[in-house]
């Protein structure tokens, strides 16, 4: 039993950091429209729970950038 004390706390601590939960991210501009599914950590990032109260953000496309070093990351935009 001495033995599962110790593991059982580890679980305590890592449950928070792996927990995830389901959104839907909605991305339109330029007429179109499209809708992903995502997993994000209830922990790390608090969404809206209603359309009412959704954040819109402009989307900027970075395909061509590599974003290696964090010269390459735009100062606006990203967060």
């Amino acid at each position: 039993a001495a033995a599962a004390i110790p593991a059982a706390l580890l679980w305590g601590f890592l449950l928070p950091l792996t927990a995830t939960q389901e959104a839907i991210l909605h991305a339109s501009g330029n007429g179109t429209s499209k809708d992903y599914c995502m997993l994000y950590n209830p922990h790390w990032s608090a969404l809206p729970n209603t359309l009412e109260n959704a954040t819109y953000i402009s989307l900027r496309n970075l395909t061509s950038t590599p974003l290696c070093n964090l010269s390459d990351v735009p100062l606006v935009g990203v967060n």
